[in-house]
């Protein structure tokens, strides 16, 4: 019997994606988690033959910064795929992720033929990537975009806590969820701004943002 866990907080997401899942005969059992440590949970629960064969995952979840969660499900379920399905850019952090073992990206935006089509590819065995997370890939790795070079030359940690900062999270809310001394999370803050040569959140998230709008005026 075929199972999917589906990782992310919005109830919208979870009953839509869940119905297009069901509708379309993708898995017998669909599965979901609206946090990281009650993803945790489920997939700590069942047994080695009882697996989720497939994850799809959200890139911010309240207490569980993205790339601790997808390593953590590769050590528990190293053969299952992870599709990410986000709204997030991802020039953020696709080059980054497809290192620790994700297997597909998908933005939250594209049509249920798409959903469907990704799924259906990585239940293959092959991977996903949608048109906006390649052109990334393929700029990073031909280094044709110096735009993306400031984020290259964070650390994961670093990428972990900007992502929060932009999400508009606090210090003291970032310190909880990745289990940091809130000093350290200023000190994370200031490197970041440092190598994204910024000066404060407004033009962090405004950088964020225009890379994001030149990358979707490329496809």
């Amino acid at each position: 019997m075929s199972k999917v866990l589906i990782i992310d907080d919005h109830p919208v997401i979870q009953v839509g994606l869940a119905s297009l899942i069901r509708k379309n005969d993708l898995f017998n059992v669909v599965d979901i988690a609206s946090t990281g440590k009650e993803a945790v949970k489920k997939i700590r629960a069942l047994s080695d033959k009882n697996r989720y064969d497939m994850y799809i995952v959200d890139i911010n979840l309240p207490d569980y910064d993205i790339f601790s969660l997808i390593e953590t499900i590769k050590m528990l379920n190293p053969n299952s795929p992870i599709l990410i399905f986000s709204v997030n850019p991802p020039h953020i952090y696709i080059n980054k992720l497809t290192k620790i073992g994700i297997d597909g990206y998908l933005n939250k935006t594209m049509p249920k033929e798409k959903i469907i089509d990704a799924i259906q590819t990585l239940k293959k065995g092959k991977k996903y990537f949608s048109q906006d997370a390649l052109d990334v890939i393929i700029d990073i790795q031909s280094q044709k975009k110096s735009k993306y070079n400031n984020i290259e030359n964070l650390s994961q940690r670093e990428l972990e806590i900007m992502l929060l900062l932009i999400d508009g999270r606090s210090i003291s809310s970032i310190s909880g969820t990745l289990n940091l001394n809130k000093s350290s999370v200023a000190t994370y803050k200031s490197r970041i701004f440092q190598k994204m040569m910024v000066k404060n959140i407004i033009e962090l998230y405004k950088m964020v943002k225009e890379n994001r709008l030149q990358d979707e005026n490329n496809l």
